[in-house]
């Protein structure tokens, strides 16, 4: 009843990963090719959180920022809301 309990774990550092999807190697948003990337949408990350885009990403003049992350930061950058 007081006896320590030993728990080994051989299955190495991959098995903690989990999810379905592969993962993918993170790119350098600031670093990007002048046609932009290649393959899907959904490969496009972040400048600020590093996240993956999709239909949320904003790239008009290479912000590329998730929508939510480009309505905290438009008043640093200079955007105004006019409606």
């Amino acid at each position: 009843s007081d006896t320590p309990v030993q728990v080994h774990f051989t299955a190495g550092h991959t098995a903690l990963l989990g999810g379905s999807k592969p993962q993918v190697q993170q790119r350098n948003p600031f670093a990007l090719p002048v046609r932009g990337l290649p393959g899907s949408k959904g490969n496009r990350t972040s400048r600020m959180s590093g996240r993956l885009g999709g239909m949320a990403l904003i790239r008009k003049y290479g912000i590329l920022m998730k929508r939510q992350e480009f309505r905290e930061k438009a008043p640093e950058i200079g955007f105004v809301k006019y409606r």
